[in-house]
């Protein structure tokens, strides 16, 4: 993709969408460069006294492959261009149910369609 100006509501809007589409199990969502500088974030007022944005980024880029099988929450990290520059992070609760799996398919399918990065 050409090098596009994005404004800030429009990456707002993307996370502001993934929240709404995923509500059953989103925690929080981050975007951030490859060095882990936030480009957005949104996290519900619910979970802001425990999840930072900072923490969430830094975390992932320190290790992208890293389990975290003890926590709670599934963190799912994906390249939203091509040359793997620009970062979405999401944290979404665990849940024992197939809805997740579903949740997964929806995620897949917005990530493919969406045309800003």
């Amino acid at each position: 993709m050409e090098n596009v100006l994005l404004s800030n509501n429009q990456v707002d809007y993307f996370l502001y969408d993934l929240e709404r589409k995923l509500s059953d199990h989103y925690q929080a969502g981050v975007i951030c460069d490859k060095d882990g500088f936030i480009i957005s974030a949104r996290i519900p007022k619910k979970n802001r006294h425990y999840l930072h944005a900072n923490k969430i980024a830094l975390s992932a880029i320190a290790d992208k492959k890293r389990k975290n099988k003890n926590s709670e929450y599934i963190e799912v990290i994906r390249d939203l261009d091509e040359r793997k520059n620009v970062l979405l992070i999401l944290l979404l609760k665990k849940d024992k149910s197939s809805k997740i799996r579903s949740q997964y398919k929806q995620l897949n399918k917005i990530l493919s369609f969406q045309d800003i990065f």
